[in-house]
């Protein structure tokens, strides 16, 4: 196509549209030299394919000016949001270059839906009753979406309530509470309550798999030490297996006994030494459930949350059997169970007083600097 630019200079352009999947992305673009490149439906599209295309964007050279200016290059691409897993999330949000830029188009029920006059009417309304939640995302609220195997553990989690707007700091007048998942793929919650009763997820440790108490310990005095040096009261609350598996006459210490050691400080169990799965599970549910004054969530993680944030919204869900499926996630929120468990105490996830009466247990909390959740 030629066409004729405003000063009356002539300009051609030639357009190629070739289809990349299922061949050589190299192969395909070999010898090529283009000025711009289109990736239409990138998310469906390699990641080769991007690292690929910016390689051949070299015409015209920068030695061959158009109107006195250096040509511009430019690789721009089209998507409905991916899974978070994605390579597009990893290169344009989760660690973005300075030469990449996401335009986000706002979701297609928002106050400022583009292109809905060119669309049936309803368009949106009528797939948001019919996709299933994590298609809805993606589609409709233009947001990143992620793949659920099963029912989630959580529904009462809502991304735009329960997870804050900001980093979320420690307040050094608070205790903190330090949650753990004993065995070879340990992992360390974070969190603070505040004197109205919120519980505020503030960082996650998850290292991976082959991690012993020592070097785990090792790790856990490492964060403490770092981003929680101005907190002076801690406890640390652990799964209640972690008190077995010692060799006593060897002289072996049990994993809660070797990381109390490390740490200088004791390791208790929470809700008496009860591993009961549903006082677990309630415990972090009745947060999610609740808003403090009408206005606060009960629980609230801190955007830095990525591994708990990803098992709220997908990763850590029901089996065939309707129990939490033993998985990479389930080890992390193990640990925000014990976290939340040491904040709370039995008597408050049982009962539930607590839960009606917040202002209540907030002023018991302000009159006794002592006061403890365990004993109540």
């Amino acid at each position: 196509m030629t066409i004729t630019r405003g000063d009356g200079a002539p300009v051609k352009i030639e357009t190629a549209m070739v289809g990349i999947n299922g061949r050589s992305v190299r192969e395909v673009l070999q010898g090529r030299e283009i000025t711009l490149a289109i990736m239409n439906e990138a998310s469906e599209l390699d990641v080769e394919v991007f690292d690929v295309l910016p390689t051949r964007m070299r015409y015209p050279s920068r030695h061959e000016t158009v109107g006195g200016r250096e040509p511009i290059h430019r690789l721009l691409g089209d998507f409905n949001f991916p899974d978070w897993d994605h390579w597009l999330f990893q290169r344009f949000v989760a660690d973005p270059s300075p030469h990449v830029k996401l335009y986000k188009q706002p979701g297609g029920l928002t106050p400022g839906a583009e292109n809905v006059n060119a669309l049936p009417k309803g368009y949106y309304e009528q797939m948001a009753q019919n996709l299933p939640p994590d298609q809805r995302r993606r589609y409709v609220d233009a947001e990143w979406g992620y793949l659920r195997e099963g029912d989630p553990v959580y529904p009462e989690f809502n991304e735009a309530l329960h997870i804050a707007g900001r980093v979320l700091e420690a307040a050094p007048e608070r205790e903190l509470v330090v949650g753990m998942d004993a065995g070879l793929t340990p992992t360390a919650v974070f969190g603070q309550m505040t004197p109205e009763g919120q519980i505020r997820i503030l960082d996650e440790l998850a290292p991976g798999g082959g991690y012993g108490p020592t070097r785990f310990s090792e790790l856990v005095l490492d964060r403490l030490t770092t981003k929680f040096r101005g907190c002076s009261t801690i406890s640390l609350w652990a799964d209640p297996a972690s008190q077995y598996g010692g060799d006593r006459e060897g002289g072996d210490l049990a994993w809660s006994e070797t990381v109390s050691k490390a740490l200088g400080m004791p390791v208790r169990i929470p809700y008496g030494g009860s591993n009961e799965l549903g006082l677990r599970l309630d415990g972090v549910k009745q947060p999610l459930s609740r808003l403090i004054d009408g206005r606060l969530p009960g629980l609230i993680l801190s955007p830095i949350c990525k591994r708990l944030i990803r098992g709220f919204l997908a990763d850590y869900h029901l089996g065939p059997t309707k129990v939490p499926k033993k998985n990479d996630a389930s080890h992390i929120h193990d640990g925000l169970q014990y976290c939340v468990a040491g904040m709370r105490g039995r008597s408050s996830v049982v009962g539930a007083g607590a839960l009606k009466r917040p202002a209540a247990v907030a002023a018991a909390i302000r009159r006794a600097g002592n006061f403890d959740p365990h004993g109540y």
